[in-house]
């Protein structure tokens, strides 16, 4: 391969490139303090953007300046975007994820305490870090100013208003009163925080101040809220000091019981956090519990009377205020009066946690209190309990009982009612001793059931009286009749007389003998009645019996409860165990058959539904011994189950509650199945329970219940008796090998054995088994769903595998002898992983229900496999040996599932060495899901693990990637390993033989073959940078080692702490270090294949000459990867001769205050000449900011030319653009403005230098330092003024200054200054200044420097307060938010800023907004001209139609504008002008202002931006003409066009010829003239018919004033002639687009030609080619025809645009051809289209405060909206019938609606421009305040409101037909009438004449079909009127089609009917009739008539 080395010494402008980033201020304010005075403790906020993106775990620092103490007072450091930790100043933050570049991003740090002095501090820094890596940096991030200490109120109390509530919840006034110590001004805040007690607050508090002794605040006050703090503002005139202030503001009270927190109440400053005084530790409030409201307690059973002790079960229902928060809790709290008596249930109202976590209920007997939790209600809702309570003994109002809910604590209250849930007791008594037996059992059975109602009755029950009970909910009565008994104080029971059901009630009678005296219950003496035909429910549950005693003539005695206890009916279980051997694992199966329905088990959705369930209860002592082990012997609480018959299968089993101690019995829970009907047999089994633990028979109970809204009911329930334990025999341990056929997880295997029996199994009427117990065993075990079969002695049996207990249990069918068998298990299914040890197996050979044989295989069941892959693949990125941060990637396709958490482990051979690694490979994985945030991969040896990932599927592919590996040495490696495993480190699938890779020949170093060698500067002895730039030939991966040998004998031994960069690609690294003469780079990214650039800054470059050979080696993991080679005389570097030095008299700087903009002034004297491609270079100490300032501008004395300087890389400027100096030793004084000081202290040293190309010719490294001094003093902005906040306007600022540092006098250099952010544009402006008249008497001077007004003037030294006024100020030109304005005392003498405002303290940054709708010249953007033309078409634009019609005045210089006049008429969007620039203008910025003419006063548009433009010399403008088509002999050339890119100034001229040779052929025009502006002509070339050549060229020349600007694209024209004998013809037309007002068309012809077109409305018939070429005149202009032509080009396809078209119309389009010789088309081609639809109208309606509104005032409105849309007069028009006027002369309430002026916006057809009307309505919507300003009157509290107008079609209710029969010969009569308002059109066309029927726009244009005029009428159609119209000169005699229409009364625009519904008519008019003839007699009497009134004449 060939090698080459390049050594390049670059240009200076490609030296130390830096690409070290900035960290943007950003916001309104960077640097904010929560509080800004003085020792206060205060959280800071800096709000910034990064240039560069930073990862989670990146750093942060915030340096603070030297104002700060060490530490900054922070105890335990707290940060809002990661952890952090303070040293001295500087806190760093962790951050906990990533930052992104450009966006705003906000850092808080805690509790900072203030610096103690009032005053400026220093600049804060903050700085961003990779690693050790400088990422983004900014030393000059911004300064804060420290404010006064603060104040104290001299007194603060709070109260809540007498009026309102401190309860819990409500809403309520606090009243604060205060008194200030100084007064406040207007328009500063009050803020009062609230303690954090849970108040809850509106985002804008109601806040008004109410009178204390006199005084109130005065101002439109409104408050906002923040963290617990209420702030108030609006403040409109100063609180005077001493003055009792109150204010009131509206909060919500905390939701619960409490005594607030302290409060405090703070004054300060408007727009600033600046605190005047304050006043904290106010008494808080006393918070009483909320309401709890619609509280009642009502009976049950409504029909239940309350009588005295009577048990009573009551409906409780409530609702609290407040939320109950989670954990929360109800009590209910009775009294010893008033008790509960031990029912209780939630009917609704809470929710549960969730299934298995109920609320709970409990009732604590000795405090009376029901207390409600575990449960969730999110928003207060009524609830309902109910609840049996025992009346009190004494009739009238009982106890109350409390209600009350309770945070989570139990102690604090949150609402609580204390008096309204009680009852009124009746004077009726209660008989005692009542209660309900049942003679016959109790249970619940469904069936007639027998029970007594005892009681003993406080007074006499009279024999034939009567017992009525209200029969309980569930039970019922199939009859009227019932069987009832009575049984009298000490006589027999006997039956009833009388004893019925009526409406839920049975009456029993009592008995009586004939004295009435037999049969009667005596006071105080026990008797009852009995009834024995009620049905009873079928479930179990406590009944109340409400009844009473009745005397025989139904008088009330007494009225009481009797309570029932119904149990759950009966069921006989049978219970069945394979063995009964203590404490032994056995299996039990459950058997039961239902006779009643067993709900569904399945788990509901909703938590308190109906679900079964079924539950099995196992003893654990029966008073004497233990039975069963509390956890069953059961490792968990999961019971292996599984239903047999009449149950699903899969059921869930769980011990609900294993006891604490063996005194209680253990449940186990079954669910899960679906609803079991009744007299279903139920079987379920229960396996791996271990049997009782002693020789004793355990009792089993069976339970069926069902819970409904959280209550169990029991259903049914029986007990069975287990046999007695068993001892079981000694173990026999089996010497009989285990084998499994296939040992893979989860494979379907069969295990084998053989074994002994030691004892015969016998069959007989108890079936023998074989028990097999797999013990230990794990994931899901061996059974797995496993359908099996098991062989004994290769006879199959039918056999079950238990899934969760591994027990396989085979009954047996014969009898076996003690002899040795062979069993074969077929099917089961292993585990999903590799056991750790081997599982065991036990054989119980069972008999009789007894263990007959215990046999164990301990350890022998054989281990199991992992399984394998579907595939596995390992592919290395590099194959060579010894090869290093090679790419592997290693693809797995499990076999199996990998659980949650499992891991995949991939093992390399032992040839790698991956743990000796340096760096350590690494690895990663897109195709897994991580658990939680990230996936990780581990290295242990040469093993990688990877865990921390979600489940992954058996199939599913996994590609992990490893980076970073050194291959081996070897040629080949042994087998890679790869293995995935469960959460128990378990393996599940495994392919230990993964492969082996072989590997080529061995790593050969490469050879670095591109080399760049920098060195900045070259002089001899500088101080320099090197740079090394080279492109890696092989990947290199973080942690590479980059080695640069220097050359011994020039530079020696290199610093031990070098300063290095890298730049390019990358531009971080881990390390950067050197040994002796040896510079190594360690990197920390890995590198790409492209150019990096590795830097060390600060060496001393060796003497004039060429060094040694420099070495470079990259290396990775400790392999040689590329090197310089042998070849190394190239690599060297050369340095020039020493610079001379540079002479440096002075560097100046003002002012010298830290963190201030400043200027430098920098005085030298060059030996020798510099010439205008030398530069002067500043390089500032790296005590700057790397970016030095931001407003950098430069001006020199002794040193002539624009100058310009910008920031050549960190910290160095470079000044170019200057003319050449040639002035031996003159001095030049080089100011820079725009620089901003460092922190305090001495800077270090400037280098100054005089640059040519790469080295310097002279040059001063040590031209002096300076020294920084403290940061200004505090010179307080008490306020600041404007009178307008419109961009592009001029103001008025003043600002109410207080300075307590002496303002010098202007002889002493002192000055006032007032700095503008660069948003304010001074430069050319006009500022006068007026100041308090006491200072500068008034009448100061103003001076523009920059952006700094400089006022001075004073004649005396003045401290104190001062108003200055500015007038004139130009405002900012764009709608923003301005930066802050800065005042401050300037010391000239001491070159120091004595004090200054803050942008933290004293709010002066300003919103402006445009006055009005921009026009903008150009887009905002200059443009470029070249001199001797006229510019290009600028265009000024607007983004709305123009609102007036406008002329725009252009002036720059003495410039020509054309037009000189630019006109903008309404509705335009777009105008364009140009300018014309002589030759001899000079290159350089020029700018336009503008004026406008025709505004309205004030006005209405925003002042136009000042445009900026660039004359230049170098460029040239291109002249471009047309290819010239082939012409046909005899004919002439379609036009050829010269069009030049910008028209001459003065004019050119080019000029045409043909070869002299050539004849026959003429110019139209040989030289063409492009006068001033023209930049289009054209020509044609005229081919006589006897020219013989076949080709020939044009030569084109130029000349002419300003042909110097021009450059001709060509010169030579060439083309072709040809005898043309194919006519033309429009092969094809069609429509591509239309839109409202065009069309777009496409044209295809046979050859290139002429094309005439024209366009008409649609029905037109086709213009002749006559007409159509000569552009009419057209036959009938009421087809509204338009002509046009163009020309096709060679690619015979055209497409073409036709505007000025109208929405809504419809239209035909012709096209005809002719070719150059003059031959046209035989045919038209013609297309018919339609435009775009016309916008419908809108209405828009305003309303006003005033009750009328006259002609004029509605005038001005309409006048307002025309304004605001750009509307033409006629597009506006008033809806007279939305307007809503009242009446002067009346009176009217306040509610009253106010006036609404209504008006309709039309369409403009005619136009693009325009938005549909109803935008147009929305565009008036957001000018509320405009509207305001313009009208009186005008209410902006409503709502412009509009909307579409929809207006339907035209519909006859009178269809049109001719009014008389006999109509005149001279007129035809026709009506018709219309059901709304409308219009009707009509035309009358000769019949013999007529086309056809009419389109309906034709009929409303009066056209016919082909769009000739016709007759025509039309007329107003009121609704359901008849309208009459009439066709007069109509010929006599002659037929007539009369075709009508109708339209709607849209507005603006009628809807003609579809053009189906036009109606034609067919008339003939009458026959004229014939003379009457004229007699004689007639004639005499007539002349007798005329002679007589002649004669009275």
């Amino acid at each position: 391969m060939y090698l080459s080395y390049i050594l390049l010494i670059y240009q200076v402008q490609s030296l130390g490139f830096d690409q070290l980033g900035t960290i943007w201020p950003a916001g309104s304010l960077p640097i904010s303090n929560s509080y800004t005075n003085l020792k206060k403790t205060s959280d800071y906020t800096f709000t910034f953007s990064l240039d560069h993106s930073l990862d989670s775990n990146s750093k942060i620092t915030v340096k603070f300046p030297s104002q700060f103490i060490s530490n900054l007072g922070i105890s335990l450091c707290l940060s809002s975007l990661g952890t952090c930790t303070v040293s001295d100043r500087t806190v760093t933050t962790t951050l906990s994820s990533p930052l992104y570049r450009n966006r705003i991003t906000s850092l808080i740090i805690y509790n900072i305490n203030n610096p103690d002095k009032e005053g400026g501090t220093g600049n804060f820094e903050l700085k961003s870090w990779k690693g050790n890596n400088l990422i983004d940096s900014n030393s000059i991030f911004g300064v804060a100013g420290i404010s006064q200490a603060i104040g104290s109120l001299l007194s603060a109390g709070l109260s809540i208003i007498e009026d309102d509530s401190s309860i819990a919840g409500a809403t309520s006034r606090y009243e604060f009163k205060f008194r200030l110590y100084r007064p406040l001004d207007a328009w500063n805040w009050i803020r009062f925080t609230f303690p954090n007690s849970g108040f809850e607050f509106a985002s804008n508090p109601t806040c008004t101040s109410f009178n204390i002794e006199g005084y109130s605040i005065v101002g439109n006050l409104t408050c906002f809220y923040e963290n617990s703090r209420v702030t108030l503002v609006g403040i409109s005139e100063e609180i005077p000091a001493f003055k009792h202030v109150g204010v009131r503001i509206t909060v919500k009270n905390p939701p619960y019981a409490i005594v607030t927190g302290t409060f405090a109440i703070e004054t300060g400053k408007n727009g600033t956090l600046t605190v005047y005084d304050e006043k904290f530790d106010i008494e808080g409030v006393t918070i009483s519990p909320g309401l709890i409201t619609q509280i009642s307690l009502v009976p049950a059973n409504s029909s239940v009377i309350l009588a005295r002790d009577k048990e009573v079960l009551y409906r409780l229902t409530f609702l609290s205020s407040n939320n109950i928060p989670n954990g929360g809790i109800i009590q209910i709290i009775g009294t010893y009066y008033f008790a509960m008596t031990g029912i209780y249930y939630i009917e609704y109202g809470i929710d549960d946690v969730d299934f298995d976590n109920p609320a709970i209920c409990s009732y604590d007997s000795l405090t009376y209190t029901l207390t409600i939790s575990s449960f969730i209600q999110e928003n207060p809702r009524l609830v309902s309990l109910l609840i049996s309570l025992k009346n009190p003994s004494i009739a009238g109002v009982s106890d109350p009982l409390i209600i009350r809910t309770l945070k989570s604590d139990g102690v604090t209250i949150i609402d609580e009612n204390t008096d309204e849930a009680f009852v009124y007791v009746d004077e009726i008594t209660s008989p005692s001793s009542s209660s309900v037996t049942f003679p016959l059992g109790n249970q619940a059975t469904g069936l007639a059931i027998n029970f007594k109602i005892n009681f003993a009755p406080q007074y006499e029950v009279p024999a034939l009286g009567y017992v009525v009970f209200t029969v309980p909910y569930g039970f019922s009565s199939i009859s009227y009749s019932q069987t009832c008994y009575a049984k009298p104080t000490n006589e027999l029971e006997l039956s009833s007389p009388s004893c019925f059901y009526l409406n839920g009630k049975v009456t029993i009678q009592l008995y009586s003998d004939a004295t009435g005296s037999y049969g009667k219950f005596e006071a105080g003496i026990q008797s009852y009645v009995r009834i024995t035909t009620l049905i009873s429910p079928k479930t179990s549950g406590t009944y109340l019996f409400d009844y009473s005693t009745y005397s025989k003539t139904y008088d009330l005695i007494e009225t009481g409860t009797a309570i029932g206890l119904l149990s759950a009916s009966s069921i006989t279980p049978t219970i069945t165990l394979i063995h009964a051997a203590m404490s032994t694992p056995t299996i039990i199966e459950f058997q039961f058959t239902t006779s009643k329905q067993i709900p569904s088990g399945i788990t509901p959705s909703i938590t308190t539904d109906l679900i079964g369930f079924i539950e099995l209860q196992f003893p654990t002592y029966n008073g004497a011994s233990n039975l069963f082990a509390i956890n069953l012997g059961l490792t968990s609480t999961s019971v292996p189950c599984s239903g047999i018959s009449g149950i699903d299968k899969s059921i869930t089993c769980f011990i609900t509650s294993s006891p604490s101690s063996p005194s209680t019995p253990v449940y186990i829970q079954i669910s899960g199945f679906s609803e079991i009907s009744s007299g279903t047999l139920v079987k379920i089994y229960v396996s791996g329970i271990k049997y009782v633990s002693t020789a004793n028979a355990p009792t089993f109970i069976i339970t069926t219940y069902k819970k409904y809204n959280r209550v169990r009911y029991d259903l049914e329930t029986g007990s069975a008796i287990g046999p007695i334990g068993q001892v079981l025999p000694a173990v026999t341990l089996s010497g009989s090998s285990l084998t499994l056929s296939d040992k893979t997880v989860l494979h379907t295997a069969t295990l084998s054995t053989g074994t002994s029996f030691t004892t015969t199994v016998a069959s007989g009427a108890i079936t023998p088994y074989i028990l097999i117990h797999i013990y230990i065993s794990h994931d899901q075990g061996y059974c797995n769903n496993a359908s099996i079969s098991c062989y004994l002695d290769s006879v199959l049996y039918t056999c079950t595998c238990y899934q969760g207990a591994d027990m396989v249990l085979i009954p047996l069918s014969s009898s076996y002898l003690a002899a040795s068998h062979t069993i074969q298990i077929v099917g089961i299914v292993n585990p999903e992983s590799v056991p750790l040890v081997n599982d065991d197996l036990y054989y119980y050979i069972i008999g009789g229900n007894s263990v007959k044989q215990y046999i164990s295989f301990s350890g022998q069941i054989p281990k199991l496999n992992a399984g394998g892959f579907s595939k596995t693949k390992i592919t290395p990125g590099e194959l060579g040996q010894g090869y290093v941060f090679v790419s592997y990637s290693v693809l797995l396709v499990p076999n199996h599932y990998i659980p949650k958490g499992g891991s995949i482990q991939i093992v390399f051979p032992s040839e790698y060495t991956l743990s000796s690694s340096n760096p350590k490979p690494t690895c990663y994985t897109n195709y897994l899901k991580a658990i939680s945030s990230d996936i990780t991969c581990s290295l242990s040896s040469n093993t990688f693990t990877i865990t921390g990932f979600q489940e992954v599927h058996a199939e599913n592919v996994v590609v992990v990637f490893i980076k970073g590996i050194q291959n081996p040495s070897q040629t080949s490696s042994g087998q890679f390993s790869i293995s995935t495993l469960n959460t128990a480190g378990r393996y599940i699938d495994q392919n230990t033989l993964a492969g082996g890779l072989s590997y080529i020949s061995l790593w050969q170093i490469q050879t670095i073959e591109y080399l760049e060698i920098d060195v900045f500067p070259t002089n001899a002895n500088a101080t320099a940078e090197y740079s090394f730039k080279f492109t890696p030939s092989t990947f290199m991966g973080a942690g590479a080692v980059i080695k640069i040998d220097f050359p011994l004998q020039q530079f020696g031994n290199l610093p031990s702490s070098p300063v290095c960069r890298v730049s390019g690609e990358v531009f971080t690294f881990a390390s950067c270090t050197t040994s002796a003469s040896d510079l190594y780079f360690v990197t920390d990214t890995d590198l790409p294949y492209k150019p990096i650039i590795f830097s060390v800054i600060g060496l001393v470059n060796f003497d004039e000459g060429t060094s040694q050979n420099f070495v470079i080696t990259t290396a990775y993991d400790g392999v040689t990867l590329q090197s310089t080679g042998t070849a190394t005389s190239q690599v060297t570097a050369k340095t020039t001769a020493q610079a001379g030095t540079l002479k440096v008299s002075n560097i100046i700087f003002y002012p010298m205050n830290e963190g201030e903009e400043a200027t430098y002034e920098f005085y030298f004297s060059p030996i020798t000449s510099i010439s205008e491609n030398e530069n002067i270079i500043i390089k500032f100490p790296l005590t700057y900011d790397h970016r030095v300032g931001d407003n950098i501008k430069c001006w020199a004395t002794g040193l002539q030319g624009y100058l310009e300087c910008y920031l050549l890389h960190a910290y160095t400027l470079i000044v170019t653009k200057h003319d050449p100096f040639d002035c031996t030793s003159c001095e030049i004084a080089l100011f820079i403005s725009g620089i901003i000081n460092p922190l305090q202290g001495s800077t270090g040293q400037f280098f100054i230098g005089i640059l040519h190309e790469d080295y310097f010719i002279e040059l001063n490294e040590y031209s002096g330092s300076l020294t920084i001094i403290s940061a200004p003093d505090y010179a307080e902005v008490i306020h600041s003024r404007t009178d307008n906040l419109y961009a592009r306007y001029t103001q008025t600022f003043s600002f109410n200054i207080t300075c307590n540092d002496t303002i010098p006098t202007t002889s002493s250099g002192g000055e006032v200054w007032v700095s503008f952010p660069e948003d304010y544009v001074l430069e050319d402006s006009y500022i006068t200044c007026r100041s308090s008249d006491f200072w500068a008497t008034g009448v100061p001077k103003c001076e523009i420097d920059n952006q700094k007004l400089k006022i001075t003037g004073q004649e005396a030294e003045y401290t104190g307060n001062l108003i200055l006024y500015l007038d004139s100020v130009p405002n900012p030109l764009h709608n923003i938010l301005a930066g802050s304005i800065n005042l401050e005392v300037y010391d000239g003498f001491n070159r120091k800023i004595l004090a200054r405002s803050y942008p933290n303290l004293d709010p002066t940054r300003f919103q402006y907004e445009y006055p009005g709708p921009l026009i903008l010249i150009n887009n905002d953007l200059s443009f470029s001209v070249r001199r001797g033309t006229v510019s290009k078409f600028i265009p000024i634009t607007l983004d709305y139609p123009c609102a007036l019609n406008l002329t725009l005045i252009a002036t720059s210089a003495s410039f020509i504008f054309i037009p000189e006049q630019i006109s903008l008429y309404i509705g335009d969007l777009l105008t364009t002008f140009r300018v014309s620039i002589p030759y001899d203008t000079e290159d350089k910025d020029y700018i336009i202002t503008w004026s406008i003419l025709g505004e309205t006063n004030p006005l209405f548009y925003t002042p136009i931006l000042k445009s900026k433009f660039t004359v230049v010399k170098d460029t040239l403008e291109k002249i471009y003409i047309d290819s010239i088509m082939p012409i046909p002999r005899g004919a002439n050339s379609l036009p050829v066009y010269i069009t030049l890119t910008a028209g001459p100034n003065s004019d050119i001229t080019i000029h045409l010829s043909l070869p002299d040779s050539v004849s026959g052929i003429e110019i139209s025009n040989k030289d063409q003239v492009f006068e001033a502006g023209v930049y289009i002509l054209n020509f044609t070339l005229s081919v006589s018919a006897d020219v013989l050549i076949n080709e020939t060229s044009l030569q084109v020349l130029i000349d002419g004033t300003n042909a110097e600007a021009y450059q001709l694209v060509t010169n030579i024209l060439p083309f072709e002639i040809f005898t043309d004998t194919t006519g033309p013809q429009v092969l094809g037309a069609g429509v591509v687009e239309t839109s409202r007002t065009w069309a777009l068309f496409t044209i295809t012809t046979n050859k290139y030609c002429w094309c005439y077109y024209a366009y008409a409305l649609k029905g037109t018939q086709i213009p002749s080619f006559k007409e159509t070429k000569n552009q009419g005149p057209p036959k009938y202009p009421s087809t509204q025809i338009k002509y046009g032509n163009t020309h096709v080009d060679t690619t015979t396809t055209l497409n073409l645009n036709v505007t000025g078209l109208r929405a809504g119309n419809r239209y035909t389009i012709f096209f005809w051809a002719e070719d150059l010789s003059g031959k046209s088309s035989d045919y038209c081609q013609q297309l018919d289209f339609d435009t775009d639809f016309i916008y419908p109208t809108a209405e828009v309606d305003l309303k006003f405060k005033q009750i009328y509104l006259n002609d004029v005032e509605i005038a001005k409105t309409s006048a307002v909206i025309q304004l605001y849309l750009s509307l033409h007069d006629w597009r506006l028009g008033e809806n007279p019938y939305n307007t809503l006027q009242m009446d002067p002369n009346k009176l009217y309430s306040s509610n009253a609606e106010w006036p609404v002026v209504s008006f309709y916006i039309y369409d403009k057809p005619d136009s693009e421009a325009y938005p549909e009307p109803i935008f147009m309505v929305k565009r008036l919507q957001g000018l509320q305040k405009s509207f305001e300003n313009k009208l009186n009157n005008f209410d902006t509290s409503y709502d412009i409101t509009g909307n579409t107008v929809v207006v339907d079609s035209c519909v006859y209710e009178e269809m049109p037909h001719i009014v008389n029969k006999s109509s005149s010969y001279q007129y035809i009569g026709l009506t018709a009438s219309l059901v709304e308002d409308g219009y009707i059109y009509a035309v009358a066309l000769l019949a013999d004449t007529d086309p056809g029927y009419p389109f309906s726009f034709q009929v409303v244009l009066g056209n016919d079909l082909w769009n000739r005029p016709a007759l025509s009428v039309f007329t107003n159609a009121s609704a359901g009127a008849e309208a009459n119209f009439t066709f007069s000169q109509v010929d006599h005699n002659t037929s007539y089609h009369i075709y009508v229409i109708c339209t709607n009364d849209n507005p603006g625009y009628p809807e003609p009917i579809k053009d189906s519904s036009v109606v034609k008519i067919e008339w003939r008019t009458a026959a004229k009739p014939s003379p009457i003839p004229f007699s004689i007699d007639d004639a005499v009497v007539l002349c007798q008539v005329l002679t007589f009134y002649l004669i009275l004449l």
